[in-house]
């Protein structure tokens, strides 16, 4: 029982793996490497063979001692392996972001320079009448808007899940 309930999930991760989500994205979207793992022959479209071959291949990857079917042990991997990639592929985009002169370093003067970038995006958000300047409403607004996009939490809940 509990392997049938294990392959349903991981049906239903390799299925979310192999592009359902990006075959539904709009052009702008369909560039880059999530897209180009599903769009197999690269024309910017994803078939139906396409999308059956990246399942087929997510399981087949998911399975690492090739017995056919994926233990709690090799899913956690996989999904550990999925984690850590889009972790490092995140931090090479925020290099990349702050290496403005893309020699694979990042000067002080980079370095500053995207921080103050960030830095004055805030700004410019959080003062809604672009008088340049900050007060204490828009810093309360400012403020209650973070606090409202963060989850809440329910009286005597952990954050160890």
């Amino acid at each position: 029982m509990l392997r049938a309930s294990l392959r349903a999930a991981v049906a239903m991760w390799v299925i979310g793996l192999s592009g359902t989500a990006l075959a539904q994205m709009g052009p702008e979207h369909r560039s880059g490497a999530a897209w180009d793992v599903v769009d197999l022959n690269g024309d910017g479209m994803v078939s139906r063979e396409e999308m059956t071959a990246q399942r087929a291949a997510g399981f087949k990857a998911a399975d690492s001692d090739g017995d056919g079917g994926v233990t709690l042990e090799e899913f956690n991997q996989a999904l550990d392996e999925m984690r850590e990639e889009r972790l490092a592929q995140r931090r090479a985009s925020q290099f990349s972001k702050l290496d403005a002169d893309g020699d694979g370093q990042i000067r002080q003067s980079e370095f500053e320079a995207g921080r103050l970038e960030r830095r004055m995006r805030a700004f410019d958000r959080i003062d809604s009448n672009d008088d340049g300047l900050i007060s204490a409403a828009e810093r309360d607004v400012a403020a209650t808007a973070r606090r409202d996009r963060r989850p809440r939490r329910v009286r005597g809940q952990s954050d160890d899940r």
